[in-house]
């Protein structure tokens, strides 16, 4: 069985690092990308399993940066934020992505994702 390749996008290498750390603790390849544009390019030649990406980040960002992953084949997108206030929630979930991801997460926090984005 081939290992599930997720691409994570933050502008926080912190973050980025502690969920790479976690996706290879559960037998995923992993791609970091600190700006969704560049994200997107790479979409292009190799389409990950999922992405998760951060919703507040400095460039392609929140809406514009989901529509430009779906336009590029994107079929299961996570948004991972610390903003967990209602209003913004329902701002999110009305942006398209399959799942949120809240900040910070625990690696069963992923492990639990990660079943619901696989199937």
């Amino acid at each position: 069985m081939t290992r599930p390749l997720i691409y994570v996008v933050d502008d926080e290498p912190s973050i980025r690092r502690y969920l790479e750390a976690a996706l290879h603790a559960l037998d995923c390849d992993v791609a970091l990308f600190g700006e969704a544009s560049v994200c997107v390019e790479a979409v292009k030649k190799v389409r990950p399993d999922v992405v998760i990406m951060d919703w507040l980040m400095p460039g392609l960002s929140q809406g514009p940066a989901i529509a430009a992953l779906r336009a590029v084949g994107v079929s299961r997108l996570v948004v991972c934020s610390a903003l967990v206030v209602p209003d913004e929630l329902e701002r999110m979930r009305a942006e398209g992505p399959d799942d949120l991801l809240p900040k910070p997460c625990t690696l069963d926090d992923i492990e639990a994702g990660l079943r619901r984005w696989l199937r």
